[in-house]
């Protein structure tokens, strides 16, 4: 089959009136241009539609509505080009020619916009003959079950995907020879290219997609959008109740993409000679978002009077559970290039200057094959999930019994991404062709396989998440019961999850898997290349190597993740008993996750199952992120609870818009207006104005800093106040006044896991346990593997040269056959604040607990800051020895390099400083104490724990031979400016962290205790365990773990570790930590404790400061001998620290390091395990018979200028002469500090005292250390 043509292939070039270029070559292929230019085409809006289910009464039925939806798109440019030679699928004997896609679609000053709002999906059973309840239904013995409903809006603006999903340009080529070059001509290689404008592409086979927008805004809006079951009847008996998702549904989503992409590449043949090269650019400069507002997600099972729900079954969610989210993207795109082969040709390319170039200003990706993604996002990105009701089940006012009412497993998610990729490429070639001896033109080194991604953020990310209240949470399970009882039953909100997600630039893969039999590019018998193989200079990013995955992203603008009033809540409403019940709120998980560069980047070539041959070739890997000064990470996640206040003080605010009226304590505000309120000076934080302002139809109620904000929406709504407030409008300045007296309840700390019950409990088990609070900000997160298996593996176009690893200020560069290199800047802030709290809580005045079972354990919050953050890992197992026919021993090096200025700061929760208080509010888990007859109470096994880090890494090095042979006859060596790693496979870790203002912080606080301290009914025959809490802040600029393993029947190769780490930031951390058992008797009668056992055991505070922090072993250890070794040890000083094999460590620490266990600013104590058992005032009865134990409790405060453990270890011998140097030097000039101050560990009994007790406080533990330069160094023969 010749597509050659007679004449030489034209170029063929796509210009948009406005934005980017793409050229290519090709003979047979597909060329598309899309254009909307101050265009409305894309405007869609699905409102006020209903699909109804309705049923009288329901007996020994199946009622159900499945897979109904309701959906709104809208789109500008939309495109699938497939491209398959041959058209049957089956193998042509032969291909000629140049094949391609060239795909381009822009937009300029054409908005998009897709909404869906009012409509309903319901499931109505028990009515009569409308939606309106019937007071004579019934609903018995039947299953009512809404399935795969949902609800849609979706936005995109330039679309290239097909009609399911999959590749919206894909090439598939077959044959048995296929001849992917121009008639008359040779193989060229990809020759990728992007300059910022036109994207080129050189390639045989060839798909290019470009996407441009620009002042073309994509909007997706789902807002008031209900599905509903609801059961009425007399009872409900033996009944199965139902609303869950479906695999691959949602149950309300809003997706707002700018640019949207799945570009596709395959090639199978015996024999391939050209190349094969897919590109992708995304440019967005319009910006995406998308919000989900007011959905209503619900479960109503009603009964009358006091009518029970009997034998039933009722969910929401389950194994399939509801799934609600909002996602919005400035460009997204998935990219593939499969190529499988027998053999593959390119030697008569030109060798290009560099395999893969990536810099701000052009960028290039030139191999045989070669995969290539440039993504720009501009504009801002929004995603937004809010709601006014839970997603909840609500129960009737009769008696529960024998039931099961579960809300589980659904999800409440809002996420924006900036740019998003996914690059992949599996290449299979058997063998690479050779050039004869002699041919012209000479042999020179070729590029084979590379995967190359690019990209740039300038524009803000934000996601937030907003809850129903900070009373009624996210996730709702709720009762009206009156007088009406729980028995038999179980009633359980677990697992549910809610997560606000921001993302700047993520590439979730840039994968090259590479299988084959003899793997041996030209460079075998060619000069090496004139550049470094894996390097970048502070702009660009350069590769040259065989094979190579090369990933670099920038950012300048914010990213911000925030979730707020979330939880999950089991009420019981009224003052009904719970009997031989079960009563659950587990494992729900509530997180705000911002990052603003993120990459997985793997690099395989030979697998265990399937190793190569031969290897005689160059693998690199490059990992490069960077973010400015202009840029910040931020995750929060909930407030800090607060008590009842009341304030007199009026509010002003200012608004927006043309004008806004009043009635009674209700404001009127148009579409499109805002009000802000101020609180400062008022008594009042924002949380606690906001708690108490009712929004109607598509209003919010939002704050951030001293300001409530009263936002419409689009349309008009109403805001309501506390009765009794009045306004005052001033139209001409644009301000409104209240007045009147504003009374705030007490404020649950959220997100929060809740149960509350209203009466007296027997013989039950209530469980507040497994619930995750989480934020998490990461600036550059960075994940980075070059693995290689083989049966032999060759040094390629460096063989014969040792390797080595160079750090400077301003580049990193690796010398090296086998390379991993990663370089992270960072100079914005990085900051994460979470709060959570758990309860089990009673509405009950002295309620009965008896034969009953309270947890509430092991639930975490969670909060971790990290500027730059790194796993890097380069391997090579196989045969690697020099031998008679002039192959050479490969060599690998590592690198790992970051720089952080910024401030990085880390908050769990926030403590009390005044000093009339040692209260404090972190992590707040609290249970009733006052419990009695055979029922134990648990408050085990929570965790607090902030986490603030400058730099991080976890670099490793492993290399696995039958033979570990030496490149050259040179031992390892480390340069005297701490700058360059010489060996065979050398590991060189560099951080640094400087220029901070407030420098590294981290703050933990939690508060464990029973909320029914006064006038209690005493503690009665029964067990309190308060054990393992542990509370943990942890501050450190610099932490490294370096780990080098040399393993094998013979290692004759050096090697070496570098660690050098610099930090001059201030590093300071806190922690508070209270677990308090306390009981007052409620009157004269009453003990506090009276035949019960009080444990307070094994809990702890740790808080950890320290400015580098380093664990760093090099193992060396053959099974039967070194072989020929290099030259003798050196100790370093003013020469190079030399040996076969070297380990140094080098830290420098200036700035402040301080740890306390006492919050910021504290005077007062803080931090108490006690127990505290009091009478009634003037009462005669004492505690009785009781054992208070508070046993084992720890604080722990350790403060570290510079702290390293370095391990050296090698087998024992008897062949061989191993030589090895291990160095530590550690400078401090910093102040270092450690405080334990505050802290109180105790057990009293008040009067009237104690009789029949024994109470026991020991083997608890402060201890303080403060150390400038702390060391650990092994070296090991075994």
């Amino acid at each position: 089959m010749n597509l050659a043509g007679a004449t030489t292939t034209q170029v063929n070039t796509s210009v948009a009136a406005t934005g980017p270029t793409n050229t290519l070559q090709a003979d047979f292929g597909i060329a598309n241009l899309q254009s909307q230019v101050n265009s409305v085409a894309g405007q869609t809006s699905v409102t006020s539609n209903t699909i109804e289910t309705v049923a009288q009464n329901v007996s020994g039925s199946t009622v159900s509505g499945t897979s109904n939806s309701i959906n709104a798109t809208a789109t500008n440019n939309s495109v699938s080009n497939t491209v398959t030679v041959p058209s049957s699928g089956a193998n042509a004997a032969t291909i000629d020619g140049l094949l391609g896609i060239n795909s381009l679609q822009t937009a300029t000053g054409s908005a998009v916009n897709s909404k869906n709002s009012g409509n309903t999906i319901s499931l109505t059973a028990g009515t009569n003959g409308t939606s309106a309840a019937s007071s004579t239904a019934t609903v018995s013995n039947s299953t009512l079950a809404l399935t795969g409903n949902g609800t849609s809006a979706t936005a995109i603006g330039n679309n290239a995907t097909g009609a399911t999903g999959g590749a919206g340009n894909a090439l598939t080529v077959s044959g048995t020879n296929v001849n992917a070059y121009p008639n008359g001509g040779t193989a060229a290689l990809a020759g990728l290219t992007y300059n910022g404008t036109t994207l080129t592409s050189a390639a045989g086979l060839s798909v290019g997609n470009n996407q441009y927008s620009s002042s073309s805004a994509v909007t997706a809006t789902n807002q008031s959008n209900a599905v509903t079951l609801t059961a009425n009847g007399t009872t409900l008996s033996g009944d199965t109740l139902s609303l869950s998702g479906a695999a691959g549904t949602y149950t309300a989503q809003a997706i707002a993409q700018s640019n949207n992409a799945a570009n596709a590449l395959t090639v199978n043949a015996d024999q391939l000679a050209g190349s094969a090269g897919l590109a992708s650019v995304q440019t967005d400069m319009s910006g995406a978002t998308s919000t989900l507002s007011n959905p209503t997600v619900e479960i109503a099972a009603n009964t009358t009077a006091n009518t029970a729900i009997q034998n039933s079954s009722i969910t929401l969610g389950g194994t399939n559970g509801n799934v609600l989210r909002s996602l919005a993207y400035g460009n997204a795109n998935s990219n593939t290039l499969n190529a499988t082969s027998t053999g593959l040709n390119v030697y008569t390319a030109t060798a290009p200057a560099t395999a893969v170039s990536l810099a701000s200003g052009t960028n290039s990706a030139d191999a045989a094959l070669a995969l290539f993604n440039s993504q720009a996002e501009t504009a801002n990105v929004s995603a937004g999930a809010s709601t006014t009701t839970p997603l909840s089940i609500s129960l009737g006012s009769g008696n529960v019994s024998n039931s099961t009412v579960s809300n589980t497993n659904n999800q409440f998610v809002a996420a924006g991404y900036g740019n998003q990729t996914s690059n992949v490429a599996n290449v299979s070639v058997t063998d690479l062709a050779q050039p004869t001896a002699g041919a012209t033109p000479a042999a020179t080194f070729l590029p084979v396989a590379t995967v190359a991604n690019t990209s740039s953020l300038s524009g803000t990310v934000t996601s937030t998440v907003t809850g129903a209240s900070a009373t009624n949470g996210l996730f709702d399970l709720t009762t009206a019961l009156g007088a009406g009882t729980v028995s038999g039953s179980t009633l359980s909100v677990n697992g549910n999850a809610s997560l606000a997600q921001a993302t700047g630039n993520i590439a979730s893969a840039n994968n090259l898997t590479v299988t084959g039999t003899n793997l041996v590019d030209a460079s075998q018998t060619a000069a090496a290349p004139t550049t470094a193989p894996v390097s970048y200079n502070g702009t660009t990013a350069s590769v040259n190597t065989g094979f190579s995955v090369v990933n670099t992203q920038t950012a300048s603008a914010t990213v911000s993740a925030t979730q707020s009033q979330t939880g999950a809540d089991l009420s019981l409403g009224g003052s009904g008993a719970v009997s031989n019940a079960t009563l659950q709120a587990q494992g729900n998980n509530f997180n705000a996750a911002a990052t603003t560069n993120s990459a997985s980047n793997n690099l395989v070539v030979g697998t265990a199952a399937t190793p190569v041959a031969v290897l005689t070739s160059s693998v690199g890997g490059l990992n490069v992120q960077n973010i400015t000064s202009g840029g910040g990470t931020s995750a929060t996640i909930g407030n800090a609870g607060s008590p009842a206040v009341t304030s007199t003080t009026g509010l002003t605010g200012s608004y927006t818009g043309s004008t806004i009226s009043t009635t009674s304590n209700t404001l009127s505000v148009p579409a499109g207006q805002t009000i802000s309120f101020s609180t400062t000076g008022t008594g009042l934080t924002p949380a606690q104005l906001a708690s108490v302002i009712s929004a109607s139809g598509t209003g919010t109620v939002t704050y951030s800093g001293s300001t409530v904000t009263l936002t419409s929406g689009t349309s008009a709504s109403t805001f309501s106040f506390p009765t009794g407030t009045t306004f005052s409008i001033s139209s001409g300045a644009k301000t409104v006044a209240t007045a009147g007296t504003i009374t705030v309840p007490a404020l649950n700390t959220t997100p929060f896991a809740n149960i509350q019950t209203g009466g007296n409990l027997t013989n039950s088990t209530l469980s507040v346990t497994g619930n995750n609070y989480g934020a998490v900000a990461q600036g550059n997160v960075g994940n980075t593997t070059v693995a290689v298996t083989a049966d032999t593996v060759n040094g390629g176009a460096l063989a014969g040269t040792q390797s080595s690893a160079t750090v400077t200020s301003t580049s990193q560069t690796a010398t090296a056959d086998l390379s991993a290199v990663n370089a992270q800047t960072n100079a914005s802030a990085t900051t994460a604040s979470a709060y959570g709290g758990a309860q089990i809580t009673s509405s009950a005045t002295l309620p009965t607990i008896s034969g009953s079972t309270l947890s509430v354990s092991n639930n975490a919050l969670n909060a971790t800051a990290q500027a730059n953050t790194a796993t890097t890992a380069l391997t090579v197992n196989g045969t690697i020895s020099q031998n008679s026919q002039g192959t050479y021993a490969a060599s690998g090096a590592l690198i790992s390099s970051q720089n952080a200025t910024g401030d990085v700061t880390a908050t769990a929760g926030t403590v009390a400083t005044s000093s009339t208080t040692s209260s404090s509010v972190g992590q707040t888990i609290s249970a009733p104490g006052a419990i009695g007859s055979n029922s134990s109470l648990a408050l085990n096994g929570n965790t607090t724990t902030a986490t603030a880090n400058a730099n991080s890494a976890n670099n490793t090095l492993t290399a696995n031979a039958t033979t570990l042979d030496n490149a050259t006859t040179a031992a390892a060596s480390i340069t005297t400016n701490l700058q360059t790693v010489n060996a065979a496979y050398a590991l060189n870790n560099t951080q640094t962290s400087s220029g901070a203002t407030n420098g590294v912080t981290a703050q933990a606080n939690s508060n464990v205790y029973n909320n029914d301290t006064a006038g209690s009914s005493g503690l009665q025959s029964s067990t309190a365990v308060l054990n393992g809490n542990t509370t943990t802040a942890s501050a450190i600029a610099n932490t490294a773990s370096n780990t080098l393993n040399l393993g094998g029947s013979t290692v004759n190769a050096p090697a070496a570790i570098l660690n050098n780490q610099t930090n001059s930031d201030s590093v300071a951390a806190a922690g508070t930590s209270n677990v308090q058992f306390s009981l007052t008797g409620s009157s004269a009668t009453t003990a506090a404790a009276s035949g019960s056992s009080i444990a307070v055991t094994n809990n702890a505070l740790n808080v950890q400061a320290a400015g580098n922090s380093a664990v760093n072993a090099l193992n060396a250890l053959p099974t039967a001998n070194f072989g020929t070794q290099a030259a003798g040890a050196s100790a370093g000083g003013t020469t190079p620290v030399t040996a076969q094999y070297v380990a140094l460590n080098s830290q420098t620490n200036s700035g402040s390091v301080s740890a306390t266990s006492a919050a910021f600013g504290a005077t007062a104590p803080t931090s108490q395990f006690s127990v505290a058992l009091n009478g009634f005032a003037g009462g005669t009865t004492q505690v009785q018979n009781t054992s208070v134990t508070v046993t084992g409790n720890a604080v722990n405060v350790n403060a570290f200028g510079n702290s390293a453990q370095n391990t050296l270890t090698l087998s024992g011998l008897n062949s061989g002469n191993a030589t090895n140097a291990l160095q530590n030097a550690q400078t401090n000039t910093g102040n270092v500090t450690a405080t334990a101050s505050y802290n109180a560990f105790g057990a009293t009994t008040g009067a009237p005292g104690a009789t029949g007790s024994t109470v026991n406080v020991g083997n608890n533990s402060i201890i303080a250390r403060a150390t400038g330069n702390s060391a650990i160094n092994t070296v090991v023969a075994h």
